[in-house]
């Protein structure tokens, strides 16, 4: 019994950290069309996966629809949603954003943040980045990833493969059909 119990333990002990991850998005749906094969991928790794959408966007339903589509979405691959209801009209890199972020970044602990992109039209979008960036000084790794309002400034440098994890992402996406429109 001695044997096993420390073969285990060096078995546990050499073992890859596990990664965690935070994706956060200015509105639903934001994480899940960009990321979310990668964010299902890190799952089936092992990998604990929380999703930070910071407001409910323009959906039909309000914050109330935004949760049970996001909560759909997120169960789908066995992740933690977190959604924010921002007051304003349109996000800013100021508070109550960067406050937010800087709440849950101190709550969850990631390893990994995936972060809209700075080169994006989107002004939400563009917000939400500068505020992560500035939140988020002792975080290791910051991935920016692309979203359907990039600019051609865009310009990834990693690319990762989600062969095998289309279907999750699928499903994801499937959590937000029933929103209505989609006007953000």
């Amino acid at each position: 019994v001695t044997r096993l119990a420390d073969a285990a333990r060096e078995a546990w002990e050499s073992a890859p950290p596990r990664q965690v991850v935070l994706a956060i998005g200015a509105h639903p749906d934001d994480v899940e069309i960009a990321v979310g094969g990668i964010m299902a991928a890190h799952r089936a790794a092992g990998d604990s996966v929380t999703i930070l959408t910071l407001s409910k966007g323009t959906r039909d339903g309000g914050i109330r629809t935004a949760w049970e589509e996001g909560s759909a979405a997120a169960a789908v691959i066995g992740a933690r949603l977190i959604l924010e209801e921002n007051p304003e009209p349109h996000l800013s890199s100021a508070e109550p954003t960067l406050g937010i972020i800087k709440r849950v970044i101190a709550e969850v602990q990631p390893t990994v943040i995936y972060v809209h992109s700075n080169s994006d039209r989107h002004q939400d979008h563009r917000a939400v980045h500068d505020a992560t960036v500035l939140a988020s000084n002792a975080v290791r790794t910051i991935a920016c990833y692309q979203s359907s309002t990039a600019t051609v400034d865009f310009h990834p440098n990693r690319f990762v493969s989600i062969d095998g994890f289309t279907d999750a992402k699928i499903a994801m996406l499937a959590c937000f059909a029933r929103g209505g429109k989609r006007a953000k």
